[in-house]
């Protein structure tokens, strides 16, 4: 998610009177994405969101995310509608198709910052220092 989503959200970004440091590129293997979709849960009892998917290869270590034992005593999990494979699948074409030109375009302004989360969002505080010495 983010903004711009494609090349003509981009063009006219540019032409906007704003400054963009850069973009931030969450750099992830389609079948680590796919497995941690998959595994989205909501508590209907607490409305929290959940994922019950563990995700360890390819150096990518991402444990599951679930409620702590004295948050919702018995949790009543929902799986979206849309969370399957096939679904999965489209989105992620629809976003390789959309976003690559997007990439390119703050690529070859020196604007593209990858980032590998390895540890999904265990790694934030890597993140947060990568962001803070690029706008230095």
């Amino acid at each position: 998610d983010g903004f711009p989503r494609n090349r003509v959200q981009a063009d006219l970004l540019s032409r906007w009177d704003t400054s963009v440091s850069f973009a931030i590129q969450f750099d992830v293997p389609d079948d680590v994405c796919t497995t941690k979709l998959l595994g989205r849960r909501q508590c209907s009892n607490c409305g929290g969101n959940f994922n019950v998917a563990r995700v360890d290869r390819d150096g990518f270590v991402m444990p599951p995310m679930v409620p702590v034992e004295d948050c919702c005593p018995s949790p009543n999990w929902k799986k979206r509608d849309d969370d399957t494979s096939e679904t999965i699948q489209i989105r992620m074409n629809v976003y390789h198709q959309e976003t690559r030109p997007v990439l390119e375009f703050w690529s070859e302004q020196d604007k593209l910052l990858r980032f590998v989360p390895h540890r999904g969002i265990e790694d934030m505080d890597r993140l947060e220092k990568l962001v803070t010495t690029r706008l230095e």
